[in-house]
């Protein structure tokens, strides 16, 4: 028999059979991440800035967490914002603290996918510095679910106003905000996102600090929950269906009258 011919015949043959065959390709989903960088700035405020890449196969949210000890006491904990985090890229956290002079140690933890990447001890010493206080009015605050809304006057030009919650619940998640630009007497907006543990209404101290130290101010204030739309109408929505059953009613012995009058 011909050898080209053979080949052919057992070529055709094999088609079928590999085409039978059910392939099936798994691509394993895979948490991982890296500290690509880690920088702690110990002037008042402190700011622990960190790069975090995702050198896995999963995009989800991260954040980072900062516990500050003094010798064996923790005396603080601060969070970054949260950020979405796709395979391949990095994201950027800060985490502020105004922590007065000292030495400390941090253990910084990343949130990353329901994982948590653990990393420190970290050892700083905190460095003084001469702060004129700040002539911030915090005019008004409205709470939410999951974020709160500072509404900030300030009295002088002020750039980079960095809003620390210093005293909050134990067990909440509490991040800061940055205003960059302030004129005198201009009011603006910080929004704070945060999650309670369980949510009760909570006195919270904000530490009101330009980034170069130079202006500092606190105010506590205490955390109302805004009631949502739906609970603010929600009375009046019960007295509107009162007053249209009463109307129904009404329109009902109307005509019943009527027809008993049509047949005296």
């Amino acid at each position: 028999m011909n050898v080209r011919f053979f080949t052919v015949l057992l070529v055709m043959g094999l088609i079928p059979a590999v085409a039978a065959l059910d392939v099936d390709v798994n691509v394993e989903s895979v948490i991982q991440g890296s500290l690509a960088w880690i920088n702690i700035s110990t002037k008042p405020p402190q700011k622990i800035s960190i790069t975090w890449e995702n050198i896995g196969s999963v995009g989800c949210e991260v954040r980072a967490r900062a516990d500050f000890y003094n010798t064996s006491k923790l005396v603080y904990t601060g969070w970054s914002r949260a950020k979405p985090l796709w395979p391949g890229s990095h994201a950027d956290m800060d985490i502020y603290s105004n922590l007065p002079e000292g030495n400390y140690t941090v253990y910084v933890r990343i949130y990353f996918c329901n994982e948590i990447f653990k990393f420190g001890p970290y050892y700083f010493e905190g460095k003084p510095k001469k702060s004129k206080a700040g002539n911030f009015e915090i005019v008004d605050v409205h709470t939410f679910d999951d974020y709160i809304d500072i509404y900030i006057r300030s009295n002088q030009d002020v750039k980079n106003l960095i809003v620390i919650p210093s005293k909050y619940p134990v067990g909440w998640i509490m991040e800061s905000a940055r205003i960059d630009f302030m004129n005198s007497g201009q009011i603006k907006k910080a929004r704070i996102p945060y999650r309670p543990s369980i949510w009760k209404e909570s006195s919270v101290e904000f530490t009101l600090i330009t980034e170069d130290g130079n202006f500092i101010q606190k105010k506590t204030v205490l955390l109302k929950k805004e009631k949502s739309r739906s609970d603010a109408f929600a009375p009046f929505i019960i007295i509107l269906m009162l007053i249209i059953l009463l109307i129904i009613y009404l329109s009902y012995k109307i005509k019943l009258n009527i027809w008993r009058a049509g047949r005296d």
